[in-house]
């Protein structure tokens, strides 16, 4: 190939790959890059866009050498550290990532993607303040960037600060009147700030602009459910089989239960979703299939199995999923109030359904003795977005210390239990055995 004058490709050239590039042709992309290369060795642009191509098709390793050849030749270029960031957001790489972004801000403080990208992988490695932060930044320099607006309302969330979240999403709504996740959104927080007509005004305005949003079905379930209506908040809670971003697979096409079909001599298989506590609550329901006639098998995790089998019920607990000849039908636990047409008078009431051990209950009472009033506590939940909202200071307990005849026994286990040694006020420990 004939090497032409000047040191960089001509624009008609660039516009010719960068048009494969927004065709996702990349594979076509790089051969057009490694002819460019041949003719222009020292073409910053041209080894960026190889860099941002080779990340396209997966070839991270590919994509690295390229954007450090460029960045040899052109270090002050913003460009290739925000595309090395993605690269590095992408494949979770979240410290990495935020160097990159940093390096860029360095050289343009006001680089609006960069702020805006360095904030969502802050909320990816669960730093919400300093990704706020960085949203606020970027906010000051596109103000009417919507997306903007509904990231930062998903950290305030996250942190608890509904009636900022609840401005960020008014905001992003008009900048954006058809933002139908912003709509969802916004239900979700107005559901939590106890707004439940709100919530549902905001949720019917989303299914108006996407009448097929599961997520917004699934959210929908929430305020029906909190009201009473149970049937239908039931019905509604199976969207969550169809959302993107699903917690527990779905039954599988040959394997669903409808509610009607005879489970007379059937294999029916339940699987665990959720946390432990929805799954001590909703056990109670697989009894009920037992007497409808089926053999019930719950895969559910070994730290439950203790406890579940002191239900009265001849439901095998598994670690795992029995053989395919096994299993006649099979669903989530969290769907069996709706395939059994649960309403509020028939809810499963065994009290109890659940017992302690009695050899345990004999070993701690004989520990705890029984000369003061016994008060259990925990204080926070996990770092899971789940647990937002469920922690708060140690410090709350004190007043209750002081009543007479009163003993506070810590309850708590794992992460955070060692907090208690800061404070001034009697907390009992019951150690590692318990």
């Amino acid at each position: 190939m004939t090497r032409p004058e000047g040191s960089a490709p001509s624009p008609q050239q660039m516009q010719a790959v960068m048009a494969l590039c927004h065709q996702g042709q990349f594979t076509e992309v790089l051969s057009k890059l490694d002819l460019l290369l041949e003719a222009f060795p020292d073409a910053c642009a041209v080894y960026n866009l190889q860099g941002a191509s080779s990340a396209a098709l997966g070839r991270y390793d590919g994509a690295v050498d390229s954007f450090k050849r460029a960045l040899s030749l052109t270090p002050d270029d913003t460009s290739i550290y925000f595309n090395i960031g993605n690269l590095q957001k992408k494949i979770g790489a979240w410290d990495t990532a935020i160097a990159q972004y940093k390096s860029a801000l360095k050289i343009k403080p006001d680089y609006f993607e960069n702020l805006r990208n360095k904030g969502n992988v802050l909320q990816n490695k669960g730093d919400a303040r300093a990704a706020i932060a960085s949203y606020k930044n970027a906010i000051e320099t596109e103000p009417k960037h919507a997306p903007t607006h509904y990231y930062m309302r998903v950290a305030l969330q996250g942190l608890g600060d509904l009636k900022g979240a609840i401005d960020s999403y008014t905001q992003a709504i008009k900048i954006k009147p058809d933002y139908v996740q912003a709509y969802n959104n916004m239900g979700n927080a107005l559901y939590e700030k106890g707004d439940t007509a709100a919530a549902i005004d905001s949720l019917q305005k989303a299914l108006k602009i996407n009448p097929n949003y599961a997520e917004v079905y699934a959210n929908f379930s929430l305020p029906h459910l909190l009201q009473g209506s149970l049937e239908e908040g039931l019905k509604l809670y199976e969207w969550r089989l169809r959302k993107n971003a699903r917690t527990v697979a779905p039954a599988r096409v040959n394997r669903i239960w409808d509610g009607k079909q005879s489970l007379n001599a059937k294999q029916f298989l339940a699987y665990e979703e959720q946390g432990l506590g929805d799954m001590i609550q909703f056990c109670r329901h697989l009894p009920l299939l037992e007497h409808k006639g089926a053999d019930v098998t719950f895969k559910v995790k070994p730290i439950l199995h203790a406890l579940l089998q002191t239900m009265d019920s001849n439901t095998s607990l598994s670690t795992s999923r029995p053989e395919e000849y096994k299993i006649d039908f099979e669903t989530p636990l969290m769907s069996l109030p709706h395939l059994l047409n649960t309403s509020l008078e028939t809810i499963p009431v065994m009290n109890p359904y659940l017992f302690a051990d009695q050899h345990r209950v004999k070993k701690w009472g004989e520990i705890l003795g029984a000369n003061r009033f016994k008060f259990g506590i925990c204080w926070r939940g996990s770092k899971a977005k789940i647990d937002v909202g469920r922690s708060f200071p140690r410090s709350l307990f004190e007043a209750i210390s002081k009543i007479p005849n009163l003993e506070l026994i810590s309850l708590h286990k794992g992460e955070g239990e060692d907090q208690i040694s800061n404070i001034d006020f009697d907390i009992t420990r019951l150690g590692i055995d318990f």
